[in-house]
This record gives C-alpha cells, structure tokens and sequence, in this order.
C-alpha cells in the first residue's frame, strides 16, 4: 500500500483533506490431486490480481463549540484479474481418469465504486451527544446502490462511562471474486 495525505486549512474553523493511495493484491494457489494409482494431475488453478486505487476528499467545518460538521467523496477504482480453473467433484465425462476441468472464473476489467457522505455531530449539552449522517454508494459494475442513514445519541454518565444509542444501515460490497463465479445451469450453459 502506497498513499500520500494533503490537509487545507481554508481558515480557522474549515478544513479539507484528501487522500490518495494504491494497493497491490495477488493470491495464486495451486492443488494437484492423485488418483487411487498414484497419477498425479492438477485439481485447480487460482491467479487472482487486485489493485486498488482510491481517491478521497472531504470538507470539515466547525460551526461553533457544539457544531461540527463534514461531507465528502470517495472514488475507488479496483482494477482485476481473476482465474479459476478446478476439477474438484466434477465428474469424468471424458473418462479419461480424471475429473473434468471446468472454468469458475474468468475475468480481467476495473470495477468503480463511487460513496459519498455528509454526516453532523450537535452537542446538546455537556452530557449528551446528538450524531447524524447519510451515506451514499454506487457500485457501477452492476449499477447497484445503497442509500444509508445513520443516528447515534451519546449519553456521558460520567468520567469513564458513555451510554450510545445508535442506528445505521451499512452495505458492504460482496468480496471481489464473488461477482465472477461461473456456474453451469441444469442445461451445462455457464
């Protein structure tokens, strides 16, 4: 992982930070299986790449001593390769020995996912805590979104205790080679 960090004090109260950064991902595996007499031959065959660019900025500004509040945007761009090929439990149509090979995935392409937030912290008095926000995301592979509030309430008891209530809905992207497993329907069609 490679990232540089850039703060802007627009003035006393307002900041913004933006941060760039990469990263590089590789996973291979390889399983050889044997056969009852000692044939050895490949069972599966994974090359996975995954590099990772992001890009994200926000703006900070504090209203006043019980008012601050911050917005932003993050752009992240994966950039994949992913292969699998595996003979595990399928069957020898062939009948040469040795289970089928059969392609699980097969994929080289960048996946954009693009989030945006705006969220609200309001100090009603010394001991309680009012947060909101909104979160937004966009993952333009496959066009879905997820639209997401978020509330919490903070209640100080005391010098070491704080009860929280809090509320939010949050998405999470499926892990990437989850999107690119191929799976035969009843007619053999991937």
């Amino acid at each position: 992982i490679l990232g540089v960090k850039h703060n802007y004090l627009l003035n006393e109260s307002t900041y913004i930070r933006t941060v760039a950064m990469g990263s590089i991902s590789r996973n291979t595996y390889i399983q050889d299986n044997f056969l009852p007499d000692g044939t050895k031959y490949r069972a599966t065959d994974v090359e996975d790449m995954n590099n990772s660019y992001t890009i994200t900025s926000f703006i900070n500004k504090k209203f006043n001593a019980r008012i601050n509040a911050r917005a932003g945007v993050n752009s992240q761009t994966y950039s994949i390769s992913t292969f699998v090929d595996n003979r595990d439990e399928n069957p020898d149509l062939d009948e040469d020995g040795i289970p089928d090979l059969q392609r699980e995935r097969d994929f080289n392409g960048y996946l954009p996912l693009l989030q945006t937030f705006v969220q609200t912290q309001f100090k009603i008095n010394n001991r309680l805590t009012l947060n909101t926000g909104l979160h937004a995301q966009l993952l333009t592979f496959n066009n879905s979104y997820a639209v997401e509030p978020r509330f919490a309430l903070n209640y100080n008891l005391g010098k070491s205790h704080v009860l929280n209530f809090g509320y939010g809905l949050h998405s999470q992207m499926q892990p990437l080679p989850v999107f690119f497993l191929e799976i035969e329907d009843d007619n053999g069609v991937p």
